[in-house]
Protein backbone atom coordinates (compact mmCIF):
# COMPACT_ATOMS: atom_id res chain seq x y z
CA UNK A 1 0.00 0.00 0.00
CA UNK A 2 1.76 3.27 -1.27
CA UNK A 3 1.44 6.16 1.34
CA UNK A 4 0.73 9.58 0.28
CA UNK A 5 1.32 12.69 2.01
CA UNK A 6 -2.13 14.54 3.83
CA UNK A 7 -3.58 11.53 3.82
CA UNK A 8 -4.96 8.94 6.70
CA UNK A 9 -4.50 4.88 6.25
CA UNK A 10 -8.26 4.16 6.43
CA UNK A 11 -9.56 0.84 6.85
CA UNK A 12 -13.54 0.10 4.59
CA UNK A 13 -15.10 -2.91 5.39
CA UNK A 14 -16.95 -4.14 2.22
CA UNK A 15 -20.34 -5.99 1.84
CA UNK A 16 -18.73 -9.31 2.42
CA UNK A 17 -16.94 -8.80 5.42
CA UNK A 18 -13.67 -7.89 3.82
CA UNK A 19 -11.32 -5.35 4.70
CA UNK A 20 -9.70 -3.12 2.09
CA UNK A 21 -6.76 -0.41 2.56
CA UNK A 22 -6.79 2.55 1.21
CA UNK A 23 -5.73 6.10 1.60
CA UNK A 24 -8.44 9.55 2.02
CA UNK A 25 -7.07 12.96 1.94
CA UNK A 26 -8.61 14.75 4.77
CA UNK A 27 -8.25 18.24 6.00
CA UNK A 28 -4.94 18.89 8.49
CA UNK A 29 -6.78 20.07 11.05
CA UNK A 30 -9.52 17.78 11.60
CA UNK A 31 -8.10 14.15 11.03
CA UNK A 32 -10.32 11.58 11.58
CA UNK A 33 -10.40 7.35 10.41
CA UNK A 34 -13.43 6.48 8.11
CA UNK A 35 -14.97 2.87 9.08
CA UNK A 36 -17.20 2.43 6.04
CA UNK A 37 -19.95 -0.28 7.17
CA UNK A 38 -22.29 -0.22 3.82
CA UNK A 39 -24.57 1.45 4.30
CA UNK A 40 -24.10 3.68 7.86
CA UNK A 41 -20.83 5.89 7.52
CA UNK A 42 -19.35 6.51 10.67
CA UNK A 43 -16.37 8.65 11.56
CA UNK A 44 -13.94 8.26 14.82
CA UNK A 45 -11.43 10.99 16.05
CA UNK A 46 -8.39 9.85 16.16
CA UNK A 47 -6.57 13.24 17.49
CA UNK A 48 -8.09 16.11 19.01
CA UNK A 49 -8.02 19.22 16.21
CA UNK A 50 -4.87 21.10 15.94
CA UNK A 51 -4.86 23.86 18.58
CA UNK A 52 -6.73 22.28 21.22
CA UNK A 53 -5.46 21.45 24.63
CA UNK A 54 -3.35 17.92 25.40
CA UNK A 55 -4.71 16.56 28.57
CA UNK A 56 -2.89 15.14 30.64
CA UNK A 57 -4.80 12.92 33.07
CA UNK A 58 -2.29 11.16 34.76
CA UNK A 59 0.72 13.47 35.99
CA UNK A 60 2.89 10.20 37.11
CA UNK A 61 2.69 8.79 33.00
CA UNK A 62 4.83 11.58 31.88
CA UNK A 63 7.26 11.73 34.16
CA UNK A 64 10.67 10.53 33.26
CA UNK A 65 9.98 11.34 29.12
CA UNK A 66 12.53 12.79 27.48
CA UNK A 67 11.04 16.25 25.90
CA UNK A 68 11.55 17.86 22.74
CA UNK A 69 11.12 21.14 21.23
CA UNK A 70 8.71 21.21 17.58
CA UNK A 71 12.08 21.16 16.15
CA UNK A 72 13.31 17.94 17.37
CA UNK A 73 15.98 19.26 19.54
CA UNK A 74 16.34 18.01 22.79
CA UNK A 75 15.16 20.23 26.11
CA UNK A 76 15.17 17.75 29.24
CA UNK A 77 13.36 15.08 30.53
CA UNK A 78 10.47 15.94 32.72
CA UNK A 79 10.95 15.63 36.72
CA UNK A 80 7.45 16.50 38.18
CA UNK A 81 3.99 16.84 37.15
CA UNK A 82 0.76 17.94 38.28
CA UNK A 83 -3.04 18.31 37.81
CA UNK A 84 -3.88 21.77 36.91
CA UNK A 85 -7.26 23.65 36.79
CA UNK A 86 -9.59 24.60 34.28
CA UNK A 87 -8.42 25.44 30.65
CA UNK A 88 -5.00 24.07 31.84
CA UNK A 89 -5.56 20.53 32.73
CA UNK A 90 -1.86 19.43 33.88
CA UNK A 91 2.02 21.53 34.39
CA UNK A 92 4.89 19.73 34.40
CA UNK A 93 8.75 20.48 34.98
CA UNK A 94 11.63 19.63 32.83
CA UNK A 95 15.42 19.04 33.88
CA UNK A 96 16.84 20.87 31.02
CA UNK A 97 20.14 19.12 28.72
CA UNK A 98 23.38 20.46 29.79
CA UNK A 99 23.22 21.84 26.18
CA UNK A 100 19.75 23.81 26.89
CA UNK A 101 21.45 24.87 30.50
CA UNK A 102 25.03 26.10 29.03
CA UNK A 103 23.16 28.16 25.37
CA UNK A 104 19.78 29.49 26.97
CA UNK A 105 20.41 29.73 31.44
CA UNK A 106 24.15 30.29 31.82
CA UNK A 107 25.05 26.77 33.16
CA UNK A 108 21.93 26.93 35.68
CA UNK A 109 20.47 23.13 36.06
CA UNK A 110 16.81 24.25 37.76
CA UNK A 111 13.74 22.71 36.23
CA UNK A 112 11.81 24.19 33.44
CA UNK A 113 7.97 25.04 34.16
CA UNK A 114 5.82 23.99 30.89
CA UNK A 115 2.16 23.04 30.76
CA UNK A 116 -0.33 21.03 29.15
CA UNK A 117 -1.00 23.59 26.03
CA UNK A 118 2.61 22.99 25.48
CA UNK A 119 2.45 20.11 24.16
CA UNK A 120 1.49 18.31 20.50
CA UNK A 121 2.03 15.22 20.87
CA UNK A 122 2.42 12.18 23.72
CA UNK A 123 3.96 9.11 22.87
CA UNK A 124 6.92 7.62 25.08
CA UNK A 125 8.73 10.73 25.00
CA UNK A 126 6.75 14.25 24.94
CA UNK A 127 6.95 17.14 21.16
CA UNK A 128 6.18 20.55 22.07
CA UNK A 129 4.07 22.84 19.85
CA UNK A 130 7.45 25.86 20.53
CA UNK A 131 10.66 25.94 20.05
CA UNK A 132 13.07 26.14 22.46
CA UNK A 133 14.38 29.89 21.80
CA UNK A 134 10.59 30.72 22.03
CA UNK A 135 10.31 29.35 25.28
CA UNK A 136 13.22 30.43 26.96
CA UNK A 137 12.26 34.09 26.35
CA UNK A 138 9.49 33.45 28.69
CA UNK A 139 11.68 31.51 31.62
CA UNK A 140 13.86 34.42 31.08
CA UNK A 141 11.16 36.94 31.32
CA UNK A 142 11.24 39.38 34.12
CA UNK A 143 8.06 39.22 36.59
CA UNK A 144 6.70 42.04 38.97
CA UNK A 145 6.88 40.53 42.29
CA UNK A 146 5.59 43.13 44.53
CA UNK A 147 8.29 45.42 44.95
CA UNK A 148 11.02 43.29 42.75
CA UNK A 149 11.31 41.59 39.51
CA UNK A 150 11.78 38.05 39.18
CA UNK A 151 12.71 35.60 36.71
CA UNK A 152 10.09 32.45 36.35
CA UNK A 153 11.91 30.42 37.68
CA UNK A 154 13.97 32.21 40.42
CA UNK A 155 10.59 31.79 42.48
CA UNK A 156 9.87 28.22 42.10
CA UNK A 157 10.53 25.79 45.08
CA UNK A 158 9.77 28.96 47.06
CA UNK A 159 7.30 28.46 50.22
CA UNK A 160 3.84 30.52 49.96
CA UNK A 161 1.94 32.85 52.95
CA UNK A 162 -0.82 34.77 52.88
CA UNK A 163 -0.32 38.41 54.33
CA UNK A 164 -0.87 37.18 57.82
CA UNK A 165 2.20 34.65 57.49
CA UNK A 166 0.14 31.70 57.49
CA UNK A 167 1.74 28.88 55.57
CA UNK A 168 -0.14 27.96 52.32
CA UNK A 169 2.11 25.50 49.95
CA UNK A 170 4.98 25.88 47.96
CA UNK A 171 5.15 27.52 44.64
CA UNK A 172 6.27 25.31 41.77
CA UNK A 173 5.70 26.64 38.25
CA UNK A 174 4.41 29.43 36.19
CA UNK A 175 1.94 29.64 33.68
CA UNK A 176 3.13 30.76 30.41
CA UNK A 177 0.31 32.71 27.98
CA UNK A 178 0.71 34.53 24.91
CA UNK A 179 4.33 34.98 26.56
CA UNK A 180 3.70 36.35 29.40
CA UNK A 181 3.40 34.78 32.87
CA UNK A 182 -0.61 35.26 33.73
CA UNK A 183 -0.27 33.18 37.05
CA UNK A 184 2.10 30.67 39.28
CA UNK A 185 0.82 27.53 40.00
CA UNK A 186 0.84 26.43 43.76
CA UNK A 187 0.87 23.15 45.31
CA UNK A 188 -0.86 23.62 48.60
CA UNK A 189 -0.28 22.49 51.73
CA UNK A 190 -2.75 19.02 52.57
CA UNK A 191 -5.34 20.74 54.74
CA UNK A 192 -6.21 23.33 51.90
CA UNK A 193 -6.44 20.19 49.41
CA UNK A 194 -8.59 19.16 52.04
CA UNK A 195 -10.83 22.23 52.52
CA UNK A 196 -11.36 22.29 48.39
CA UNK A 197 -12.03 18.71 47.75
CA UNK A 198 -9.57 18.32 45.09
CA UNK A 199 -6.34 15.81 44.09
CA UNK A 200 -3.29 16.09 46.26
CA UNK A 201 -1.60 16.37 43.05
CA UNK A 202 -3.28 19.62 41.83
CA UNK A 203 -1.71 22.67 41.74
CA UNK A 204 -3.62 25.77 42.34
CA UNK A 205 -2.97 29.47 40.82
CA UNK A 206 -1.87 32.15 42.28
CA UNK A 207 -2.05 36.10 40.22
CA UNK A 208 1.26 37.65 40.04
CA UNK A 209 -0.50 40.83 41.46
CA UNK A 210 -1.48 38.91 44.58
CA UNK A 211 2.84 38.83 45.44
CA UNK A 212 3.57 41.45 47.76
CA UNK A 213 7.16 40.34 48.37
CA UNK A 214 9.91 37.88 47.42
CA UNK A 215 12.73 36.59 49.88
CA UNK A 216 13.19 33.35 50.85
CA UNK A 217 9.16 32.80 51.43
CA UNK A 218 6.63 34.62 48.65
CA UNK A 219 4.04 36.57 51.02
CA UNK A 220 0.48 37.41 49.10
CA UNK A 221 -1.47 40.59 49.93
CA UNK A 222 -4.83 38.11 50.47
CA UNK A 223 -5.95 36.27 53.49
CA UNK A 224 -5.99 32.59 53.63
CA UNK A 225 -9.59 33.03 53.53
CA UNK A 226 -9.67 35.36 50.45
CA UNK A 227 -7.75 32.75 48.80
CA UNK A 228 -10.16 29.87 49.14
CA UNK A 229 -12.76 31.68 48.12
CA UNK A 230 -10.71 33.33 44.49
CA UNK A 231 -9.70 29.14 44.50
CA UNK A 232 -13.51 27.59 45.04
CA UNK A 233 -14.42 30.55 41.28
CA UNK A 234 -10.90 29.62 39.23
CA UNK A 235 -10.35 25.92 39.67
CA UNK A 236 -13.52 24.89 38.74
Amino acid sequence: MTEHPQCLPCVFITGDGQLKNYFVKLKVSSIFAAIFINPIHILIPLIEEEGKDMEIRNPEEIKGKIVYDRNNNKLGTVEEAWHGWKNFTGFFTVRPDSTVRGDYFHGSDKPLPLHNNHISNITENITLNKTIEELSRFWNLEIRCGPRTCRPWDVMDKPVCDRNGTKLGVLCTCVEEAGRCSAFGMRPDPSITTELGISTTALLPVEPSYVSNVTDTITLNKTRDELIDYWRNTIY
